[in-house]
C-alpha cells in the first residue's frame, strides 16, 4: 500500500446531512482518494419523514465534491428499494473494480452496510466500522442476545473500529475487541459552517428574539429534535410551565415539528401557557437563526445514542441539559461546567438543573463558553485524522 495515497471506499445508506459535509472534508485531504457508495438517493428527492410529518429535502447535502455511486442506479427502474442480494452483488463488482486499500462502513443493522461487510472480508478488504452503537439502553434478553450475536461476528470480523464516543466504546469492548483496533473519531458536526454562521448572526441577534416577542431580560430555553414520544417534548413544555409560575422570566423555543405538535398546542391554550414558540420543521441552512435566539439548550429524549443537535447547540454557546439517556452526555456534559444531566422523565428534576442557569447570567455565560470550547473538539478534522491515522496502521 502508498502510504502517500489511500483509496478509501465509504459505505452508508443515502446522502445524510451530517455525513456529507465529512465526506467533501476527507477529500481535501491529499492522502484520501474517496468514493462514497449510497444505496439510494432518496433524500435528495425528498420523502416523507415519519417523524417530521412532512416532506423533507435536507439542504447541505452535498454529493459533488467527491465521487459518489447510488447503487439504485444500476437497476433498470432505478428503484430506490434493492434487496440484499442485489446490494451484495453490485458491492461485490465494484470493490473489485475499485481496488480499495479499505472500506468505511456506517453502521451495521443496515442492509447495504451488512452486505458491504461480507462483500470486502470475502475480497480481503479491510473493514472500518463506525457506528453509534451503546450498549447502556435497557433491551429485552432476546433483543440483546440478537444484537450480540450480530454485532460479535460484524466487529470481531473488523479490521478497524472507530469509536465515536465513551459508549460506542464500551459497545465494542463488550465483545473483546482489543485496544489496538480502536480509534477515537469523535462524533461531531460541521463545526466551521456553524461558527461561521453564528459569527455572522450575532449582530442580528437582539432582533431575531424581537421577532419571537423575546426581550433582553428573557432567558430562552431551545429544544430542537422530532416533536415525537421518544424526544419527549411534554417533559420540557412542563417544566417550563413550572418556571413559568414561578416568575422566572423565560421564553422556549421548539425547533421542529412531529406527530405531538397538536398535542402541544392544545396544552398550551388549554394552561394559557405564553412565551412559547413552534417554528416547525427547519432545514440545515435554518438551524443558525433559530439556535442565535437561545440562552440554554434541552434534549429530553428517552433514548438517543447521541444527539448531534447537542454539538450544534454547545457550539453557539449554550449550556446543555440532557437526560441519562442522551448518550453524548458521557463525552461532552461536564456537570456544572458543560452542562447538567438528569434523570429522563423527571420534570422535577429538569426544573432543579433549570434554575441556577435561568437565574445567574454569569454562570450561564461561563458555562456555555466551556460548552463551545469542549464542543470544538468534535471535529470533521479530527475524524480525518483519526481515519488517516487507521489507514497507516494497516501498513
Amino acid at each position: 500500500m502508498d502510504s502517500a495515497s489511500y483509496r478509501l471506499g465509504v459505505v452508508t445508506t443515502h446522502p445524510i446531512q451530517y455525513q456529507t459535509p465529512l465526506f467533501s472534508h476527507l477529500v481535501q485531504h491529499e492522502q484520501i482518494n474517496l468514493t462514497v457508495y449510497f444505496e439510494n438517493n432518496i433524500s435528495l428527492t425528498g420523502s416523507v419523514d415519519p417523524g417530521f410529518g412532512v416532506v423533507v429535502t435536507w439542504d447541505r447535502v452535498d454529493v459533488s465534491s467527491y465521487q459518489a455511486l447510488f447503487l439504485n442506479e444500476h437497476n433498470e427502474d432505478k428503484t430506490q428499494n434493492l434487496s440484499f442480494w442485489e446490494i451484495f452483488q453490485h458491492l461485490m463488482t465494484i470493490f473489485r473494480q475499485d481496488k480499495l486499500d479499505a472500506v468505511l462502513v456506517f453502521g451495521y443493522a443496515s442492509k447495504i452496510a451488512r452486505a458491504a461487510h461480507i462483500a470486502a472480508r470475502l475480497l480481503r478488504i479491510p473493514v472500518f466500522l463506525r457506528g453509534e452503537s451503546e450498549i447502556f439502553m435497557p433491551r429485552s434478553r432476546v433483543q440483546t442476545l440478537a444484537r450480540d450475536i450480530v454485532a460479535f461476528f460484524l466487529t470481531r470480523t473488523s479490521s478497524r473500529l472507530m469509536y465515536i464516543g465513551k459508549a460506542n466504546l464500551a459497545f465494542y469492548k463488550r465483545y473483546g475487541n482489543p485496544d489496538s483496533k480502536l480509534f477515537f473519531a469523535p462524533y461531531g458536526v460541521d463545526n466551521q459552517y456553524f461558527i461561521s454562521q453564528q459569527n455572522a448572526l450575532m449582530s442580528q441577534r437582539k432582533v431575531l428574539r424581537q421577532a419571537y416577542g423575546y426581550g433582553d431580560d428573557t432567558v430562552v430555553i431551545v429544544f430542537s429534535a422530532k416533536l415525537i414520544e421518544r424526544k419527549r417534548p411534554m417533559d420540557l413544555l412542563k417544566a417550563y410551565q413550572k418556571l413559568h409560575q414561578q416568575g422566572h422570566p423565560v421564553g422556549l423555543l421548539f425547533i421542529g415539528e412531529g406527530p405531538l405538535r397538536q398535542h402541544m398546542e392544545s396544552y398550551l391554550k388549554q394552561h394559557e401557557i405564553e412565551g412559547v414558540h413552534i417554528t416547525g420543521f427547519k432545514n440545515v441552512t435554518e438551524m443558525a437563526q433559530e439556535y442565535i435566539v437561545g440562552d440554554i439548550f434541552v434534549l429530553p429524549s428517552s433514548k438517543d445514542t447521541w444527539g448531534l443537535v447537542v454539538n450544534e447547540a454547545m457550539l453557539f454557546g449554550m449550556p446543555a441539559i440532557v437526560t441519562d439517556r442522551v448518550c453524548s452526555h458521557y463525552d461532552l456534559i461536564e456537570e456544572g461546567v458543560t452542562g447538567f444531566m438528569y434523570e429522563h422523565g423527571d420534570v422535577d428534576a429538569l426544573v432543579d438543573v433549570l434554575v441556577p442557569l435561568v437565574t445567574d447570567a454569569d454562570l450561564r455565560h461561563k458555562m456555555g463558553h466551556a460548552a463551545r470550547q469542549k464542543v470544538e473538539h468534535y471535529s470533521y478534522e479530527t475524524n480525518a485524522q483519526a481515519i488517516l491515522k487507521a489507514l497507516a496502521s494497516l501498513q
